[in-house]
């Protein structure tokens, strides 16, 4: 009888044990989800900063914020030149007006920067299509002979080829995708947009991507 009494006592510390551990290996497993939980950071993206550097002692010639260069930037390339403007007098198009603003722009990429994933982006994005402009314009004149002209280097624009439809279309998509990122940006989300930008849920990043990645 005390051989059985004592069989008992055993198993049943031997279950309260079992018992014991499995509530200490589930509160263990609580106390691990939990530290992932509050470790495991919730990304906004279209949490954005400007971290613009500038180098001490330099002048620019230009808004060395993100939010007035992009105004800026904005306005200018939606200005097409007048007709009685020097450019155009000049002989040239207005193809080459949109590659010296794409010069311009390009290099006031490198200046102004931003962090934030979705506006990284864009601002990517935005630099690919002054990529497609720039060398749309190299393709115009690759085959010109800059001796033949001597001194008069204006009388090669009437031998220039005319812009491809790539680069135009690479001027269309930076019209409007410097608009989007504007009113992202410097209009809190209000206002006409393209749906180009990922900082506005542009529905047609994609298709401006394609492009881009296309080559053609």
């Amino acid at each position: 009888m005390k051989k059985i009494i004592g069989l008992t006592i055993l198993v049943s510390v031997l279950l309260l044990s079992a018992c014991g551990s499995e509530k200490e290996a589930k509160s263990e497993s609580k106390k691990i989800v939990a530290h992932e939980v509050e470790n495991n950071k919730v990304v906004n993206e279209k949490e954005w900063k400007d971290v613009t550097e500038l180098e001490e002692g330099k002048i620019y010639d230009m808004e060395t914020n993100v939010k007035d260069y992009i105004e800026e930037a904005n306005r200018i390339f939606h200005e097409a030149p007048d007709q009685d403007s020097k450019l155009i007098q000049a002989g040239y198009d207005e193809a080459y007006y949109y590659y010296l603003e794409a010069m311009a722009l390009d290099r006031g990429l490198d200046v102004v920067q931003v962090e934030g994933v979705s506006l990284e982006k864009d601002f990517d994005n935005l630099q690919k299509l002054v990529g497609i402009i720039e060398e749309g314009h190299h393709k115009r004149t690759e085959h010109i002979d800059p001796e033949k002209y001597g001194a008069n280097k204006r009388e090669a624009v009437k031998d220039w080829e005319e812009p491809s439809k790539r680069m135009n279309q690479a001027i269309e998509y930076t019209k409007q995708l410097l608009n989007d990122i504007d009113v992202a940006i410097n209009k809190d989300g209000e206002g006409e947009t393209f749906g180009l930008a990922y900082q506005t849920d542009g529905q047609k990043t994609e298709e401006l991507e394609e492009f881009i990645e296309s080559g053609e």
